[in-house]
């Protein structure tokens, strides 16, 4: 009987976790501003390369977010947003 119940709440926590998941996943959390300090490219060959920026933000804090068409110096704004599993975090940035 307690094993059952371990099970069953057990699965209500997954189902729980699954729907904050499913629902928030890509929800922005908050937006910065900051300068692009350097740029990588990752990837290449026969999958499309993923371009990374090394984004220095307006409280002096450093972050590595996505950013397409990259270059030192461009002005973006870096959105915070939810990852897949809900308590990661992705940055993503956006020319100004």
């Amino acid at each position: 009987m307690k094993l059952t119940g371990a099970l069953l709440g057990a699965l209500v926590l997954l189902c729980v976790f699954a729907a904050l998941s499913f629902y928030k996943n890509g929800e922005t959390i908050s937006t910065m501003s900051g300068k692009v300090q350097k740029c990588e490219v990752l990837g290449g060959g026969e999958v499309e390369p993923l371009f990374h920026a090394t984004i220095k933000t307006e409280h002096g804090r450093y972050v590595i977010a996505s950013l397409s068409n990259c270059s030192p110096g461009d002005e973006v704004i870096v959105s915070i947003k939810r990852g897949a599993l809900y308590l990661n975090t992705v940055y993503a940035a956006d020319k100004i």
